[in-house]
């Protein structure tokens, strides 16, 4: 007996827990997963499962994250010296500390996604396995280098170092000096050579 099933639905049962039956032999009630319906209708191609639905607010992430931003923008608006001191403070702060960590976390995502495509799981078809992609590769490929070119080369390959040059990383050097300009161009390259 042949599966039927596509390789995008064999990985969502892996990824998606099943559901275990009670003692009294009964299963509990399924909860309605969003993104695991979602998923499931673009493997599938089911347009029912598009209803609209009412989704529920979860009102202590909802309740938490207002109080922060709005309690975030009220010190701003009270205290603007206060809040841009602390701020400066604090950025420079983890520059000064933590910036070998910002290169070693871009290398390191640099190599995972690399690895990812190059693994078995980059061999998983985002779609229903006897779909053709609606782009060849030449044509992907043509897409994001003339994008990446277009904004990169046209305008920040040269306003970005000069921006640097202006006004440096906080912690790093002295404006539109001669370090500035070590710095500048070091950021510039970190943000558009092998680390996007």
């Amino acid at each position: 007996m042949t599966s039927t099933r596509t390789s995008a639905e064999r990985l969502l049962d892996r990824l998606v827990p099943k559901r275990r039956s009670g003692p009294d032999g009964t299963r509990p009630p399924r909860r309605d997963h969003s993104d695991h319906r979602l998923l499931e209708a673009r493997f599938t191609g089911s347009v029912d499962l598009y209803e609209p639905e009412h989704p529920k607010i979860d009102r202590l992430v909802f309740g938490v994250t207002a109080v922060l931003a709005v309690g975030f923008v009220v010190w701003g608006i009270v205290s603007t010296d206060g809040l841009a001191s602390i701020s400066g403070s604090a950025q420079s702060w983890v520059i000064e500390k933590t910036g070998w960590l910002f290169v070693l976390a871009a290398s390191f995502f640099v190599i995972f996604v690399i690895w990812l495509a190059a693994s078995r799981y980059g061999r998983i078809k985002l779609g229903a396995d006897d779909e053709k992609p609606q782009f060849k590769t030449v044509s992907w490929i043509a897409m994001m280098f003339s994008a990446g070119m277009g904004i990169g080369l046209m305008f920040f390959g040269a306003a970005e170092p000069l921006s640097f040059f202006v006004t440096p990383p906080p912690g790093t050097t002295q404006p539109e000096s001669e370090a500035a300009i070590r710095t500048a161009m070091a950021t510039a390259m970190f943000h558009w050579g092998l680390h996007p």
